[in-house]
C-alpha cells in the first residue's frame, strides 16, 4: 500500500494552531466525491481521484461532530448533506456547497442540538436531539418542525439521559434505535432515586406511530459515567434455521446485548 494523496486542511490565516477539535464522524462517499469535516471546523468535498478540494465551508460551530447524512430525491438530484452545527440542523447542496435556502431559516433549523447523524425516512428529516432530549421530524424540503417523540417522561427525577452516540434507522418497518447516556448528576444519585427510566439504555422508536415500542437499561440508576456510547447496528442472526432481525450495542460495562428489534427481547447477552 502506497499514500496515493494526503489533504491538508488546515489554513493558517484563519487559525494559529492546526486544530480546535477533534473529528469523530465517518466521511460520506457518493459519485466521486468524499465529504467529511476537518479539525479547524470546516465541512470539505474531495475529489477521490486527486484529493483536490471542490468546495470548503468554514464554520464557526462544531460541524457534524459525530455524523452527517447525504440524500437524494428527485428534488435535489445531486445529493444534499444534512448535518448540526450547533443547535441548527443544516441542508447543504452537495455539489456546491451552498445552503439550500428554501429549507428552515435560509438553509437551516434551529433551536435543535444534536450530535449524531440525522435520519431521513418519509420525507422526513429525524433527528435525535440533546438538548431536549427528543426525536424530531422535520419536513425535508421546508424544514418544518412536524414531530416530537420525548424520550423521557416529563415527571422524570434526573437530567441527562441523552441520546448522543448513533442512531439506526430500520427503514422496512420505520424503527429508529438509539443508546442513551447516563443520569445527571452523574456520580451522585440521592437527588434522583429509582431506577432513572430510559437512561444507559437502548431504545427503539416507531416513527410511523411517533412512540417508544422499547427500551432496555443496561445500568438502573448509573453512578459510574457508565453511558452506552456505541451506535446501535442492525443485523440478522441465525436461530435454528430461522432469521432474526436484531440490534446490538455493546456498553461500557462490557455487556454485547443483542435485542430482537421488533420486541427488544434479549437474544443473546455476553459479558467479558
Amino acid at each position: 500500500l502506497k499514500l496515493v494523496w494526503k489533504y491538508e486542511s488546515f489554513k493558517p490565516e484563519n487559525f494559529k494552531r492546526k486544530w480546535i477539535d477533534n473529528v469523530e464522524l465517518n466521511p460520506v462517499f457518493f459519485n466521486g466525491i468524499l465529504y467529511t469535516t476537518t479539525s479547524d471546523r470546516r465541512i470539505v468535498a474531495l475529489d477521490v481521484s486527486n484529493g483536490k478540494e471542490i468546495w470548503s465551508i468554514q464554520t464557526l460551530g462544531l460541524p457534524a461532530r459525530r455524523g452527517m447524512v447525504f440524500h437524494q430525491n428527485s428534488t435535489h438530484k445531486s445529493g444534499v448533506l444534512i448535518l448540526p452545527i450547533g443547535d441548527r440542523i443544516y441542508k447543504i447542496d452537495a455539489l456546491t456547497g451552498e445552503r439550500v435556502k428554501s429549507f428552515g431559516k435560509s438553509g437551516y433549523v434551529s433551536d435543535v442540538t444534536s450530535l449524531a447523524a440525522p435520519v431521513v425516512y418519509k420525507d422526513k428529516i429525524w433527528v435525535a436531539s440533546i438538548s431536549p432530549p427528543s426525536i424530531f421530524g422535520y419536513d425535508i424540503l421546508t424544514g418544518e418542525k412536524l414531530s416530537e417523540i420525548a424520550i423521557h417522561d416529563s415527571e422524570k427525577n434526573f437530567s441527562g439521559g441523552i441520546s448522543w452516540g448513533g442512531t439506526a434507522l430500520d427503514s422496512s418497518s420505520g424503527t429508529l434505535f438509539f443508546t442513551t447516556g447516563n443520569p445527571r448528576p452523574t456520580l451522585y444519585g440521592v437527588t434522583r432515586p429509582g431506577p432513572n427510566k430510559n437512561s444507559n439504555s437502548i431504545m427503539a422508536v416507531d416513527l410511523n406511530e411517533e412512540r417508544i415500542l422499547w427500551a432496555h437499561q443496561d445500568v438502573v440508576h448509573g453512578l459510574w459515567d457508565y453511558d452506552i456510547g456505541f451506535p446501535p447496528a442492525l443485523t440478522e442472526i441465525r436461530v435454528k434455521g430461522k432469521n432474526i432481525a436484531v440490534v446490538i450495542a455493546v456498553s461500557k460495562v462490557g455487556n454485547t446485548a443483542i435485542l430482537e428489534r421488533e420486541s427488544g427481547k434479549i437474544r443473546r447477552a455476553a459479558c467479558r
